[in-house]
């Protein structure tokens, strides 16, 4: 099970790094290696093309299965999906107290539908960080170019009857499967993602006041450039620290209407294109092993972010925040994967009831407001990545209009976390 689960996490983070590319022959893919029926187990690998090229996606996915059974996966690419399943069942191990009443009972239902074996997360905890430096390259190889036959494969295609969609006949797909095997293809090579997120850190302020709200029992903090941080310390989750940021404002703010569908998108741009030094797919190898997690968002009348960390990473969290305020990044390629997705999934949209009905309730209950943004492929194509970054930076140029809310195992007395606060934010 721990190796399916890392070459599951090593195929899923090829395939993702393809997507990100705005040449990419599909918009997404999948692997697993899971039940296909209850008797019968698969290596399973899902693809999901742009639409009009279908057999460009397939034939990317054969590309994809060939390399491995060549080559398999490098050292590094095993050692970030061992370090990151680590790390998950740490925290699954920490939040042992306090574990969701859902998760047993499916942890239940599995053993007795799947025969997964439940010896509890203290055991599985202590045999993962027993066999996982037990498990080497090599291994994880040998077991996965085994996954990849040429026999007993099963080729399933699933696709909207429209003109646009070309469907790849029995023998196109027999061929690309076939051709996978003479391609002339080139190994990945080896990667190093050990540099930190921030190579200096900035200047840190300093904090100007500290209040006490007994009623709620929170504590405030006024950093010198006028951020106000509420603290509800909780160990309810041990290992668990959440941010939520906020400030007045959002897209009420944008006078032109045309600049909208850039505007309502600027989040979405600027995660897409990585922040500071890092593209998307970088940024997530440089996070390998830290639990921590940042989203900007920019909605009607606000804008802000949200987070979640471990206790470990607060400063991990807090570095992306610095990072999401001061270093969004401009990326061609990585807004051409963005439009294509969105095109991709928009595609057959307009034949869907559910969201023509949608958005038909939204229009008729705004009175028809102009400033309303339907999501469609009209709506796609007056995009523009330079206005989407430029309204973000704007959106997000003064942290002093900010409020921070940190709920969780945090002390806001404590001298380090004092440190990271005024050095970060």
């Amino acid at each position: 099970s721990t190796v399916n689960n890392i070459i599951s996490a090593v195929m899923n983070e090829r395939f993702s790094e393809i997507s990100q590319q705005a040449d990419a022959p599909f918009v997404g893919a999948y692997s697993y290696y899971g039940g296909l029926l209850k008797s019968k187990d698969a290596f399973i690998n899902i693809v999901v093309p742009k639409e009009g090229q279908e057999l460009e996606g397939f034939n990317a996915l054969t590309l994809e299965m060939e390399k491995l059974k060549r080559f398999g996966f490098t050292n590094a690419e095993v050692e970030r999906a061992k370090t990151n399943l680590l790390k998950n069942m740490e925290k699954a191990y920490n939040e042992r107290d306090n574990q969701n009443s859902q998760q047993l009972a499916r942890e239940y239902i599995r053993n007795y539908l799947d025969n997964e074996p439940i010896p509890g997360i203290e055991a599985e905890y202590d045999m993962v960080q027993m066999i996982l430096p037990q498990i080497t390259v090599d291994a994880i190889n040998q077991v996965a170019k085994a996954y990849v036959t040429d026999e007993n494969v099963i080729i399933d295609v699933t696709a909207p009857e429209k003109e646009e969609v070309k469907i790849p006949t029995e023998g196109q797909l027999l061929a690309a499967f076939s051709d996978a095997k003479k391609a002339d293809l080139v190994a990945k090579v080896e990667e190093d993602f050990s540099r930190p997120l921030i190579e200096q850190a900035p200047k840190a302020g300093k904090v100007k006041k500290i209040t006490k709200n007994p009623a709620v029992e929170t504590t405030e903090l006024l950093l010198d450039n006028g951020i106000k941080l509420v603290f509800k310390p909780t160990t309810f989750k041990k290992d668990e620290i959440s941010l939520r940021a906020f400030s007045e404002g959002g897209l009420s703010k944008v006078k032109n209407i045309a600049d909208l569908p850039s505007a309502s998108m600027a989040t979405a741009i600027v995660q897409s294109n990585g922040i500071g030094d890092f593209n998307a797919t970088d940024l997530n190898k440089v996070l390998t092993g830290k639990n921590a997690s940042v989203s900007p968002y920019i909605n009607t009348y606000g804008e802000g972010m949200n987070g979640t960390s471990s206790v470990k990473d607060l400063e991990t969290m807090l570095q992306l925040v610095y990072l999401y305020f001061t270093a969004p990044r401009k990326d061609d390629n990585s807004y051409g994967a963005l439009i294509n997705m969105f095109k991709t999934s928009l595609a057959n949209a307009e034949k869907n009831p559910n969201k023509a009905f949608g958005d038909s309730i939204r229009m008729t209950t705004s009175g028809h407001d102009p400033r309303i943004i339907i999501q469609d492929m009209k709506m796609i194509d007056r995009i523009n990545q330079d206005k989407g970054i430029e309204i973000y930076k704007q959106r997000f140029a003064n942290p002093a209009d900010f409020t921070f809310i940190f709920v969780g195992n945090i002390d806001p007395n404590d001298p380090e976390t004092q440190r990271l606060l005024t050095t970060y934010l």
